[in-house]
């Protein structure tokens, strides 16, 4: 798989730091700058400043950018390369700005992994959809949330967490000598922690990248 510096590298090229434009592009200007990008990275699909100036355009162009496109031409390129982590950070924050639910970018993720279980980058990504359900069940409960809704929240945690890990021993069974799965099996011991009730440890989780 894609290494796992290399995937966290790309995320702080891609999507740290790219700021909006200083007032927002015209809707011709930004189709120019998209069709640029897209001769770039066709071309070149690992260019760093080709994805950067890419999401530069998205997060400023408005209503210039498409971006159902956007998506689609994501899946394009990572059907070409599904471990190109330049799409994967591309695509995260696209489909942040689109507004594309936990539960679709979880099953984008599953196509991707049941295609090969040696994709980091997709193993990575679904990390990141998890920590998102958390942040959306707290943000949904509140800050004191009662006895009820903290019983659904571990019922239904503990479930996905089940289903996790049998998906990724199904994977490590089957390419047991790639780091993809084996990293993916400790985010889940420490994304599991609080539900497992085992005590905390360090380094499930690790990097950051698409």
């Amino acid at each position: 798989g894609a290494a796992p510096a290399a995937a966290s590298s790309a995320a702080a090229g891609s999507a740290v730091g790219c700021h909006f434009p200083p007032t927002p592009l015209a809707a011709a200007v930004a189709q120019e700058e998209l069709s640029l990008t897209a001769d770039c990275i066709t071309k070149q699909p690992k260019s760093y400043g080709a994805w950067h100036h890419r999401l530069w355009v998205m997060k400023g162009g408005g209503e210039g950018v498409d971006l159902e496109f956007e998506l689609a031409l994501c899946k394009q390129f990572l059907e070409a390369d599904e471990r190109n982590f330049h799409c994967w950070a591309y695509r995260m924050q696209v489909a942040k700005r689109a507004g594309v639910s936990a539960a679709d970018e979880l099953a984008f993720t599953d196509e991707k992994i049941q295609q090969n279980f040696s994709n980091y980058s997709a193993f990575h990504y679904r990390s990141k959809v998890l920590e998102r359900i958390d942040r959306e069940a707290a943000g949904e409960a509140g800050e004191a949330p009662n006895a009820a809704s903290a019983s659904a929240f571990a019922g239904e945690r503990m479930a996905r967490l089940r289903g996790e890990l049998e998906m990724v021993v199904n994977a490590a069974f089957t390419e047991p000598d790639d780091q993809s799965a084996w990293w993916y099996h400790r985010f889940l011991l420490a994304w599991g922690q609080p539900t497992l009730g085992l005590p905390g440890g360090g380094g499930g989780g690790g990097g950051g990248g698409g």
